[in-house]
């Protein structure tokens, strides 16, 4: 976040009466750097509350109830498995996917009109060859 956009928030949630704000990532370290250092405008703007991250359990339990709601049977676990591999933050940092990244890559295939965007940031692939090859490919994986 630069500090021009910081220091509107601190700025904003000075003047305001009755604001509760939350500032949540899944990058801790830039969210400390943000509040504990003494150079940024959101410097102790706010009490610190740390959560841990959420067992895959959890996940586990959500993705399931989708997928017997969209194909009326839960996950294999070779799925889940193969999931939480390609999703994890090894995977991501070894492929450079970062959410800018990946908001790049939307963007440009939605432009190449290969994918569409609706409901939201929600996304279907429109192009067929590419549907088929998917298809085919993660088909194996099941």
């Amino acid at each position: 976040m630069g500090n021009a956009v910081a220091g509107a928030i601190r700025h904003f949630t000075q003047e305001a009466k009755r604001l509760l704000c939350i500032f949540s990532g899944s990058n801790r370290n830039i969210l400390s750097h943000m509040f504990s250092d003494r150079s940024r405008p959101l410097y102790q703007l706010c009490d610190r509350i740390n959560l841990e991250c959420i067992a895959s359990k959890y996940y586990q339990t959500y993705l399931n109830k989708v997928a017997q709601e969209t194909w009326g049977q839960v996950l294999k676990e070779e799925v889940f498995a193969k999931i939480k591999e390609l999703t994890g933050k090894k995977t991501q940092h070894k492929l450079n996917l970062t959410s800018a990244a990946i908001a790049y890559i939307l963007n440009a295939l939605e432009k190449m009109d290969y994918i569409e965007r609706f409901e939201g940031n929600c996304f279907r692939i429109i192009n067929p060859l590419i549907r088929s090859t998917l298809v085919r490919f993660y088909s194996g994986m099941t």
